[in-house]
């Protein structure tokens, strides 16, 4: 919660999508609509409150396609990718699934 002379950490959990976020219906142009689908690829975790806590992060292979779960000098295959999904999650990486090549210009 939030008072002008308190801040709380905010613990409700986010729900988001591992694979397939969509992001078609917020944007205007039909042109970008057709590929506007992103996979996760990387959480940022923070357990603790504001005054200090603890992170830790996921992060997925592109090469071996496989989740990790890296915490300090440890990383262990992640086995259950639904516990990727949580309230510790901070911040979120996504990658576009099917990017367009983009088209050289002379200077």
């Amino acid at each position: 919660s939030y008072t002008r002379n308190w801040r709380d950490r905010i613990n409700t959990l986010v729900k988001f999508p591992i694979d397939g976020l969509d992001l078609a219906p917020f944007l205007n142009s039909q042109e970008d609509k057709k590929d506007a689908i992103y996979d996760l690829f990387g959480v940022s975790n923070h357990m603790g409150g504001m005054g200090g806590g603890h992170y830790t992060a996921y992060t997925k292979n592109l090469d071996d396609k496989n989740w990790y779960h890296l915490d300090d000098s440890m990383t262990s295959r992640v086995n259950n990718v639904d516990q990727i999904v949580s309230s510790a999650a901070y911040v979120l990486y996504y990658y576009k699934r099917n990017p367009r090549k983009l088209k050289h210009r002379a200077s």
